[in-house]
């Protein structure tokens, strides 16, 4: 599957961020993308994940605190991501390659994989971006 490797990516930009430590924030489910739609005979339908992405801290305002509890929500988020992504390359290993549906199943799931790997990749900037902008001040 196409950028599965783009996680472990995603973690090392959050390594920077020691300087913060952990707490809490808000979540909404205001960014959706279709990766959980689930069809009878789908592969991988079974495979969800949490469309609630963590509320980022505006890092003009935003205390260290506040900074510290959203940092560890995404975590939580990226883990949540991570379990969706495994558990659709289960699904794409137990898939027949003989099967006549095989190449638009395979195709599928790398669409669910990529959908969820952008959300991260957004949610990642978002969260770097918040980082930069707190420590400028």
């Amino acid at each position: 599957m196409s950028n599965m490797n783009k996680s472990v990516s995603l973690s090392i930009a959050f390594s920077f961020l020691a300087l913060v430590q952990a707490s809490s924030f808000a979540q909404t489910g205001a960014a959706t993308v279709p990766v959980n739609e689930s069809a009878s005979g789908v592969p991988g339908a079974n495979c969800v994940h949490t469309n609630r992405t963590p509320i980022i801290p505006d890092g003009n305002i935003a205390s260290k605190d506040e900074l510290v509890s959203a940092k560890a929500r995404i975590k939580a988020y990226q883990d949540n991501l991570l379990d969706f992504r495994e558990c659709l390359l289960t699904a794409e290993k137990a898939l027949d390659a003989e099967s006549a549906g095989y190449a638009d199943a395979i195709k599928q799931l790398g669409i669910r994989s990529d959908a969820s790997i952008d959300l991260e990749t957004r949610v990642a900037e978002e969260f770097n971006e918040a980082i930069k902008i707190y420590k400028s001040r």
